[in-house]
């Protein structure tokens, strides 16, 4: 465990597993819990750890400054340099290998324990590089995998390989998708979508779902720090509210469902 030194501050958070921003929830994800190390600042700037989302076991990096102001004005393009910083640089990456494996196998889990048997169907939304497919073709060796994707890099260096297709949340209503999915996956998006484009989303999803969207939604409740560039700040409230509009019931950790669909769902296997 790192000891605090003079002028600085040691604090337990719940992080927020991200697929493409690096994000802290101070009271947000109930998943796992991170030791994040914060440099006090005098400054005044904004502190954002350069490793947010570690597992329990990993080292702790120095936190870096960066100014709110200026990062505001920073261009955001989801290029190769920006997967590289925050998936592959061991000092700044978001995420591990091994992070992502766990929510993949819990989001598999549940999606299989609801339909009564192996998934068949992924439709992932916003998959920036479809790190999801590789894993779920691991797990699931047969599993159809589709991902969508408006990043010009990922779409002409994964998009063969990896099934991706160009579009985005808001564009699903008119894209040519299979019906009945039995998993739709849509993670660390919609905090940088409008509202309009989140409501038309949801409506696609409900209506492409046969069994579990895996749904992640970072609520002001979450204070989250990090990318808080083009970020749309919801109350839990609010997205509670989107997500009964859609006819969306929580079943676990950021799983939906479509009671209508899967009606034969007990009353405490929903929330």
């Amino acid at each position: 465990m790192l000891a605090p030194a003079e002028g600085e501050l040691v604090l337990f958070v719940v992080a927020a597993m991200v697929g493409r921003s690096p994000l802290v929830g101070v009271t947000g994800s109930i998943t796992t819990v991170f030791l994040v190390h914060w440099r006090l600042l005098r400054s005044g700037s904004t502190v954002v750890p350069s490793q947010t989302t570690c597992p329990r076991s990993s080292k702790h990096t120095i936190s870096r400054r960066i100014s709110l102001a200026n990062q505001k004005t920073l261009m955001k393009t989801y290029d190769r340099a920006y997967f590289d910083r925050w998936y592959r640089d061991p000092r700044e990456r978001v995420a591990t290998r091994e992070s992502l494996e766990r929510k993949v196998r819990m989001v598999i889990s549940v999606t299989e324990f609801l339909l009564g048997r192996p998934v068949r169907t992924v439709l992932d939304v916003g998959c920036g590089e479809a790190q999801w497919y590789p894993l779920l073709k691991r797990l699931r060796r047969d599993v159809r995998y589709i991902g969508v994707e408006s990043s010009e890099y990922a779409l002409s260096r994964f998009g063969g390989a990896r099934h991706i297709r160009r579009g985005s949340l808001a564009d699903l209503d008119g894209m040519r998708l299979p019906q009945r999915l039995d998993l739709i996956v849509c993670a660390d998006v919609f905090q940088y979508v409008d509202t309009p484009a989140l409501v038309r989303g949801l409506d696609a999803i409900r209506r492409l779902l046969g069994g579990v969207a895996y749904l992640e939604a970072f609520t002001t409740e979450d204070a989250m720090e990090g990318d808080r560039v083009e970020w749309h700040e919801r109350t839990a409230g609010e997205y509670r509210a989107l997500f009964r509009r859609a006819g969306l019931t929580q079943c676990a950790p950021y799983c939906f469902v479509d009671v209508d669909e899967l009606d034969v769902l007990n009353v405490f296997e929903r929330l």
